[in-house]
């Protein structure tokens, strides 16, 4: 029989203005002495950064600027985790008294998303970008209901962050996984309608490599056809929609239901008629989306017809099969 007992730990916490940390130059490992989250301003407060210098955790990352300070997706620092610092030569430093005092607000999680989950713990190493987005439509990227993602070759996510607005500049501070010397590619997420907009920007992942500068990004341009899609599809009234188109070997399919339904199909059929493809679907009241993976059924190119059954509607809408990927 176990009984549920109390261990009771006492001693002194240790006074982090009395632990010199000493910095070497290029990588450091470092912990945090705390009691309390801090911000990353304040718990460098005792050191003299240079410009450039650049401290990661397992999925965040902030770099020191001279103007602006520490700029970046990481904000917090938590007691108990483990960072990497990146020092433009040596250095040493203790952390503030501070941290037995106040805590700072932020909670230090990084951006997650239920849709595009990034296992930042399965890669032993990681890569920072700065990214800077360039277009027409980039204004409506900054209102929390988008991000930028990296996948590897296999469409896997390797990388996902917000896209955040500095001094009207849309930038974004990208941690991504990754094989050495393997091609990432980025897309843009639509956060709240679950859509992927490939863009034509990629990059060679390189282990602790760290890429793009405050004042120099890696830029990323928004296509006119990806602004076309967008406006759309969050604008769009009609309730079934599709993208792309055309398509290739795979269809995301949105559509509004007003009644919940059990028992929806989605069809596809080509011009003479033919169904070359069915679904059966679960229909939620409100917003749904669904991958359609149609690679293997060698659907020739040309016009083909989305069929949505629920049971209060059918929708149907025109959709283009192209005759390769066009990558």
């Amino acid at each position: 029989m176990y009984k549920r007992q109390v261990l009771t730990i006492s001693g002194e916490i240790i006074d982090p203005s009395t632990r010199t940390i000493d910095l070497v130059n290029n990588w450091n490992w470092i912990g945090f002495i705390s009691v309390r989250n801090q911000s990353v301003t304040e718990a460098f407060g005792n050191l003299s950064p240079s410009e450039g210098d650049l401290l990661k955790g397992q999925s965040q990352f902030a770099v020191y600027d001279p103007l602006l300070g520490w700029i970046g997706s990481l904000k917090t620092m938590v007691p108990g985790r483990g960072y990497m610092y990146k020092s433009d030569g040596i250095k040493s430093f203790t952390y503030p008294l501070a941290g037995f005092y106040r805590e700072y607000p932020g909670d230090g999680e990084s951006f997650k998303n239920d849709e595009w989950n990034v296992d930042y713990g399965s890669s032993a190493s990681n890569m920072t970008v700065i990214l800077e987005l360039d277009g027409d439509c980039i204004e409506q990227f900054s209102n929390g209901n988008f991000a930028i993602g990296s996948f590897d070759s296999n469409g896997k996510i390797t990388g996902i962050a917000p896209i955040e607005k500095m001094d009207n500049v849309s930038m974004v501070f990208l941690t991504a996984m990754g094989e050495t010397d393997k091609t990432l590619e980025l897309r843009l997420l639509d956060l709240e309608h679950f859509m992927e907009y490939e863009l034509d920007t990629e990059f060679l992942f390189q282990s602790n490599q760290h890429l793009g500068e405050i004042n120099d990004p890696l830029t990323v341009e928004v296509s006119e056809k990806v602004c076309a899609d967008v406006e759309r599809w969050t604008t769009s009234d009609k309730l079934l929609l599709a993208y792309p188109s055309p398509f290739f070997d795979q269809l995301t399919v949105g559509y509004f239901a007003e009644l919940e339904d059990k028992n929806a199909q989605l069809s596809l059929y080509n011009t003479s008629g033919q169904r070359v493809f069915i679904k059966d679907i679960d229909l939620a009241n409100g917003y749904n989306h669904f991958k359609l993976s149609i690679g293997n059924l060698n659907m020739a190119s040309g016009i083909y017809f989305l069929t949505l059954r629920s049971n209060d509607r059918v929708e149907t809408i025109k959709v283009i099969k192209e005759h390769s990927n066009g990558k």
